[in-house]
């Protein structure tokens, strides 16, 4: 009744859980998915007009990533390991 999960075919699982305790407020959470090829990603995303909330950086030792919002304003963050 209040969850669902997708297992892809390339192995990777997502859950979605909808809000049953009062600390899970949309709006609250952070979503991380990793991919590959992150600045071409990117730079669709400009031309599609999303609204990015932290724009491409590179960290050293860890990678790139940059940041959106869902239609809940929760923050989905796109990463890319070096």
């Amino acid at each position: 009744d209040k969850y669902v999960s997708f297992l892809f075919s390339n192995g990777v699982r997502l859950g979605i859980k909808r809000a049953v305790e009062e600390r899970e407020v949309p709006g609250s959470q952070t979503v991380f998915i990793a991919i590959e090829g992150i600045d071409k990603f990117y730079a669709d995303m400009l031309q599609r007009d999303v609204r990015i909330i932290k724009e491409l950086q590179q960290n050293d030792g860890f990678g790139k990533n940059f940041s959106i919002l869902d239609t809940d304003k929760n923050k989905v963050q796109f990463v890319e390991r070096d």
